[in-house]
């Protein structure tokens, strides 16, 4: 079980196009369930991670469990995930992360063909609010 999620990170110095990363997630089994750890910075990381302060996101699949896939930000609560629904990049691009008045979700499940083209901001490991996008499941 493997997901596509595309990424704008804050754009560095005087550049006007921003640096956008194309990740794919794929589930590693650890104790009959399925993790990948994912950080904007380091990338891909182990399973378990060395260093947890370092996970943005959270990739779980359990094959027992009726969820289908689900993601969640560097904690498992409110706080780290923030929908913004079906939208094009070129509508994206205009977006800033408006804090306090985002709605927040602890989780997106399912992880099902229905949530590609879903956008989110994630608040980051290092409380920078990335851009992202479901491109694929």
């Amino acid at each position: 079980m493997a997901i596509m999620i595309l990424a704008m990170l804050p754009i560095a110095g005087c550049s006007r196009s921003p640096n956008v990363q194309m990740v794919k997630l794929q589930c590693r089994a650890q104790d009959g369930k399925c993790f990948c750890f994912y950080s904007f910075t380091a990338g891909v990381l182990t399973t378990p991670p060395t260093d947890p302060d370092q996970v943005d996101i959270v990739y779980y699949f359990d094959r027992d469990d009726c969820s289908q896939g689900a993601l969640f930000g560097h904690d498992d609560s409110q706080g780290y995930l923030f929908p913004i629904g079906q939208k094009s990049w070129s509508e994206l691009i205009k977006l800033k992360p408006d804090g306090k008045d985002m709605e927040s979700v602890a989780a997106i499940m399912p992880l099902t063909g229905d949530k590609e083209g879903l956008a989110f901001w994630v608040k980051a490991s290092d409380s920078e609010y990335i851009l992202a996008r479901i491109s694929a499941v």
